[in-house]
């Protein structure tokens, strides 16, 4: 589970703070998903990340998430 969320964490470009800033969680928290053996993300964390990838992509994506209080940035 930890790839998955590694894999769309660096499609989205963020580091573990702006993941933790968009998910409304601690960054030791989100560390401790990556360093856990075995992994803990919570299913739901992956849910809202699987949607966030998916929204994104999308013509508008960046407002309609950015509108629901997460803090996108900017993908390079």
């Amino acid at each position: 589970m930890n790839e998955e969320l590694r894999e769309m964490q660096r499609k989205l470009g963020w580091s573990n703070a702006d993941l933790a800033r968009a998910l409304g969680v601690s960054r030791d928290g989100v560390n401790h998903w990556f360093r856990a053996n075995p992994i803990t993300v919570p299913v739901p964390v992956l849910r809202l990340m699987r949607l966030t990838c998916i929204v994104i992509e999308t013509e508008g994506g960046v407002e309609i998430l950015e509108n629901t209080g997460m803090q996108i940035k900017e993908r390079f």
